[in-house]
């Protein structure tokens, strides 16, 4: 049996994929996630040098992105609580909240942004495992 065609696009289709996608980037551009990272250069080399991508920096870090990370890695949820010192794939979303960095000094909101994307953590595990 020959498999079926993908429907046409037409101009709904079109219309309705190019709004999610504009409200997706929206939502990235709005993360709350720091970006800010020196090592980030050496993030993309070690990602490029294995043939995988870094997720997106408004990615954030729940346990089902981290596990599908570890596997792109080829490594198992033992090495990454051996390697981050934590009993479950949720510590790092509740030890890096994604709120705003406050100022130390009580000044009101920093100009960093708050807790850590998938994108840093995916980066430092690659680091770990170099």
């Amino acid at each position: 049996m020959a498999a079926k065609p993908p429907p046409a696009m037409t101009p709904e289709i079109l219309a309705k994929s190019q709004a999610a996608r504009a409200a997706n980037t929206a939502a990235r551009k709005a993360s709350p996630l720091r970006q800010d990272f020196a090592d980030h250069t050496t993030w993309e080399e070690l990602a490029r040098d294995r043939g995988i991508r870094l997720p997106l920096w408004g990615t954030p870090p729940t346990a089902s992105a981290i596990s599908r990370w570890l596997r792109r890695m080829g490594k198992s949820a033992a090495w990454y609580y051996q390697v981050t010192g934590y009993n479950s794939r949720e510590q790092f979303r509740e030890r890096n909240p994604a709120s705003p960095a406050t100022d130390p000094l009580g000044r009101g909101s920093a100009p960093s942004r708050g807790g850590w994307p998938m994108r840093a953590l995916a980066g430092t595990l690659l680091e770990a495992d170099r």
